[in-house]
């Protein structure tokens, strides 16, 4: 059991990371939104890139995991998912927010199914059921990111500085949280 819990934290840390970057970029959709003056067919479509970018690399995602482990994938596109989210504020044009969405998609995606796929590994090493939780866990971060947005509106801050603390701030707490480079 001692032997589980640096994974039970991993995967509880990747749950709300995933979680949390979702609501910070959710809360300043419409400030991206108006800076862009997009009307409501260009944001679906922007949207439908971000979605694009998951479904492609959620079906890549599992060889990779296979090759070099679920955890590895999870740490790794959790890094890349943080360091995208700067960009969807920073981009200067609508063409290049195209790119940075699919991109936050892909990563997201990616991050989705290999800490999903890890937390099977960890729940098979735990014997117990612990995923509901951990879905639980994706929404508390959520709801955090999103309070981070209104909290930053409130202060003034725009989303590239908003972004840019919430990158900060993850990869602080995923360098923290996560030790179990090798799985359970």
């Amino acid at each position: 059991m001692g032997e589980v819990r640096p994974a039970i934290r991993s995967a509880v840390c990747y749950f709300f990371l995933n979680g949390f970057l979702f609501g910070v970029w959710a809360s300043r959709i419409p400030t991206i939104r108006d800076k862009f003056s997009l009307g409501e067919q260009e944001l679906g479509l922007l949207l439908l890139c971000m979605g694009v970018g998951a479904v492609l690399a959620m079906a890549l995602t599992g060889r990779w995991c296979d090759n070099f482990g679920q955890y590895y994938i999870a740490k790794r596109a959790a890094w890349l998912m943080a360091a995208n989210i700067p960009l969807l504020a920073l981009a200067p044009n609508t063409v290049t927010l195209g790119i940075v969405m699919f991109l936050y998609g892909a990563f997201g995606g990616a991050l989705d199914m290999a800490m999903n796929g890890f937390a099977t590994e960890v729940e098979e090493a735990y014997r117990k059921s612990i995923m509901s939780r951990l879905h639980g866990t994706w929404s508390i971060g959520a709801g955090t990111g999103a309070a981070t947005g209104i909290l930053a509106s409130a202060a003034g801050s725009g989303p590239a500085q908003h972004f840019l603390l919430a990158t900060v701030l993850m990869m602080a707490v995923s360098d923290n949280g996560s030790s179990a480079e090798g799985g359970p």
